[in-house]
């Protein structure tokens, strides 16, 4: 869902940080980097034109400027001497290296978080199910989310729902075409997500983001599935049908993670039963409007909003801070460990619609108790995956933006 195509969706937040820069989407990095997955660079960019650097600067007419004016200002070469020579940056693990990241442009912490999040996944099949794997905090490899795909027989049934949903066309085009690509106006219309005061809450979605793109499309592969208008011609989607497949929803998977980790971050009195109800509403309002465009099932957006809640968990358990004595503000109460739990399409049945409250409890902001499971998951358990420096890092500057 991310810009690497018509799923492109949720994508990145891209360039929301660029502010006062003329298009500075997301700085180099935005410029479809990585087919404009995150728009990695984005959140508090460069502000230049283009996003491309302050004043033009890469442009010839700039650079053949600034030769000229060196010419005509430099002088002689000095040699550095005594303490005019800049003190070394202290090398990672050292005390204050995680002020480095402060200094690295947006696309450069980007780069690094991603590597943070994902150099311990793997990724496998066993039997039907694909499997998504993460190291723990003792460095042993658990299953993080376990998905198989539904049958060609479930996906007949289900196109009832989108024949259906299509009725919806005329009244939902608006919201359709905006979340394609980021939701960050939906996201502010709930919790006032200002661009200037929430810079380090911006980056962290973004990570989320990228995180949810590349899982997806991980699972999108193993588990190719066909698109509503693959089944029948008189879908006629609204949209250009994303050229890849169905299962997951790339939407629905962004969404949810997205409304998790800002349940997570806003405090109590805010972060009430309430918000996490409208932000949950929110995703699922726009999972539902995938099919409602003709371009999925109702089985992908309940597969996404599974896949959102656990990457949204991960992300908040690699990153949970917890502060000096002294700093109860800055210490929210996180989760300990990611609920996992296994998803078997199977069971899902044609005749079932996405209901996001079937696998989501808005009072305790996780999945259903055990006794409470929708029949197509199973065999929850509580993993602590361990917090990596540079997430609580990250995380830390988020939670202080919402005091």
């Amino acid at each position: 869902m991310s810009g690497t195509g018509q799923e492109g969706g949720v994508g990145g937040v891209g360039g929301v940080g660029g502010v006062g820069g003329v298009g500075g989407v997301g700085g180099v990095g935005g410029v479809g980097g990585v087919g404009g997955v995150g728009g990695v660079g984005g959140v508090g960019g460069v502000g230049g034109v283009g996003g491309v650097g302050l004043g033009g600067s890469g442009t010839p007419l700039v650079a053949d400027a600034m030769t000229r004016h060196r010419d005509g200002i430099v002088g002689d070469w000095q040699t550095v001497v005594g303490g005019t020579t800049p003190t070394e940056l202290p090398v990672e693990g050292a005390t204050g290296w995680e002020e480095n990241l402060r200094r690295w442009e947006p696309w450069v912490r980007a780069n690094l978080f991603d590597f943070e999040l994902q150099s311990g996944m793997g990724f496998a099949m066993s039997g039907s199910h694909a499997v998504l794997s993460a190291r723990d905090a003792s460095g042993t490899a658990r299953t993080l989310a376990k998905l198989s795909r539904p049958s060609m027989t479930q996906f007949r049934a289900q196109m009832e729902f989108v024949i259906g949903y299509a009725d919806l066309r005329e009244d939902r085009a608006s919201e359709i075409l905006s979340q394609m690509t980021p939701q960050i106006a939906f996201w502010t219309s709930v919790v006032n997500l200002v661009p200037a005061r929430n810079k380090w809450t911006l980056e962290l979605i973004d990570c989320v983001l990228r995180l949810a793109n590349h899982v997806e499309m991980r699972f999108k592969h193993a588990l190719p599935s066909r698109r509503p208008n693959e089944l029948s011609p008189q879908v006629q989607p609204m949209i250009q049908t994303p050229g890849h497949g169905s299962f997951p929803s790339g939407h629905s998977t962004e969404a949810h993670a997205v409304a998790y980790v800002l349940t997570a971050l806003v405090p109590p009195p805010s972060a009430s039963t309430l918000l996490r109800e409208q932000l949950m509403r929110q995703a699922s309002r726009c999972a539902v409007n995938r099919t409602v465009a003709g371009v999925h099932f109702p089985v992908d957006s309940s597969a996404g909003q599974y896949l959102g809640i656990i990457l949204g968990q991960y992300v908040e358990n690699r990153g949970r801070y917890v502060p000096a004595t002294g700093s109860a503000i800055l210490n929210p109460s996180f989760r300990a460990a990611v609920d996992t739990c296994e998803y078997t399409s199977a069971n899902f049945q044609g005749s079932n619609d996405f209901d996001f409250r079937d696998q989501y409890d808005v009072a305790t902001g996780t999945f259903p108790a055990t006794s409470a499971l929708p029949a197509w998951l199973a065999n929850p358990s509580a993993v602590d995956f361990g917090a990596t420096p540079m997430m609580q890092w990250l995380w830390q500057r988020a939670r202080t933006e919402w005091p």
